[in-house]
């Protein structure tokens, strides 16, 4: 047909991934070196997005090339934590987080993609249908692309996810924040405040050149005004200011039973990744090691299998399991006085705060996250025996 891509002799494929962001990116990268066909779609990449921006200890270790950023972000080896009450911990998070401006993330793996043969297309997909091989792709360019496999990597919002599994509706939870220009001076540490009475939380991530300031609610539908409200509470008692530049995003958290329903993240020829298919902890919102993971198992079905009908076996087997356990303790973090629970053992146990150092950092699995806490309260000695009800209640 007219304006249908052609295929590259002597490549498989093509793959049509669209959005170039850590999933995206990480999928073309790997596919193009395994010598497929890869088209990656996304009409402003590199972009800065609005979050923490924090590469946690666990990414390093599945993503050693992510070290190669080291230079143009800043570690962070401290976390401030501020409870309800107003209680602070400091914790040392031993291995360190990795903070960088997201377009300099962005830009370093689309780079990545490109030179191992993935052909960026500047344009945004409005449209997916059936075709005979494969998948019709009109883009906003006016042009269609005949492709054979489709991953959609398009964000929060995704526009693959309503056209490919109009079934799963995660739940989008709000953002608001501002982006503060960092001095070179700046302490790199990462401050998080839990609100009274709020399912959420407010973070600073001094990152490479911009702090990333923000708040966020774990609860669909908390309007704009709550939030900057929260925000601006704690930036006043910081001594900062709000003026400056804003931005909001939103969260993608799944429903109960949605980790259940592998049809939903994935076929024989297309697949969900990263924020798209709402693979983000639950409790802390990060996503950018499983977006890289989720890309690096999509890109591995196609490249062991020539399909990506392994992909949903590969997610349930290796990174499903662990969010669906976050996702049943999240339920119960922000019950009245866990926070301050937490916070008060783990400030006066090593081994409780070793543990909560591990969590933040991706090194501590939630999986055995209950016995690795059991034991640390017992051998600190049962700090804070106060705090033994709302655990076991965290717990049960």
């Amino acid at each position: 047909m007219a304006g249908a891509m052609p295929g590259v002799p002597g490549r498989r494929g093509p793959v049509g991934i669209i959005g170039a962001g850590p999933a995206g990116a990480r999928a073309a990268e790997l596919l193009a070196a395994g010598g497929w066909e890869v088209l990656l779609f996304d009409p402003k990449a590199p972009w800065e997005k609005p979050c923490g921006g924090g590469i946690p200890a666990h990414g390093f270790i599945h993503f050693p090339e992510l070290r190669e950023l080291e230079g143009r972000g800043r570690w962070a080896r401290r976390a401030r934590l501020i409870g309800p009450d107003g209680a602070e911990l400091v914790v040392e998070t031993g291995a360190p987080i990795l903070l960088v401006d997201r377009r300099i993330l962005s830009a370093y793996q689309l780079g990545r993609a490109e030179v191992a043969g993935a052909r960026r297309v500047r344009c945004r997909i409005l449209d997916v249908t059936r075709a005979e091989h494969g998948w019709r792709l009109s883009g906003d360019d006016g042009r269609a692309y005949d492709v054979a496999y489709l991953i959609g990597a398009d964000g929060a919002t995704s526009r693959m996810r309503r056209l490919l599994a109009p079934d799963f509706r995660p739940r989008l939870t709000p953002t608001r924040g501002r982006f503060v220009p960092v001095g070179a001076g700046a302490d790199p540490e990462i401050v998080v405040w839990f609100p009274p009475d709020f399912r959420g939380y407010v973070w600073e991530f001094p990152r490479g050149r911009m702090w990333s300031v923000g708040v966020c609610h774990l609860d669909h539908g908390v309007g704009k005004s709550r939030l900057e409200g929260v925000l601006g509470e704690h930036v006043a008692a910081r001594g900062g200011s709000m003026e400056h530049r804003v931005y909001g995003h939103p969260i993608p958290l799944p429903n109960p039973g949605d980790y259940d329903r592998p049809e939903w993240f994935g076929g024989e020829d297309w697949a969900l990744c990263g924020d798209a298919a709402a693979l983000v902890d639950p409790i802390s919102g990060e996503g950018i090691h499983h977006a890289l993971r989720s890309g690096q198992l999509a890109a591995r079905a196609l490249l062991e299998t020539g399909s990506l009908a392994a992909y949903r076996g590969f997610l349930a087997a290796e990174v499903l399991p662990e969010l669906r356990k976050a996702a049943e303790y999240a339920s119960r973090f922000y019950e009245r006085g866990f926070v301050e629970a937490l916070l008060r053992v783990c400030g006066r146990g090593r081994r409780m705060r070793g543990v909560l150092a591990d969590v933040m950092t991706g090194l501590q699995s939630y999986r055995t996250l209950r016995l690795r806490t059991a034991w640390a309260y017992v051998l600190d000695g049962f700090p804070a025996p106060s705090t033994l009800v709302p655990l076991v209640k965290f717990f049960r």
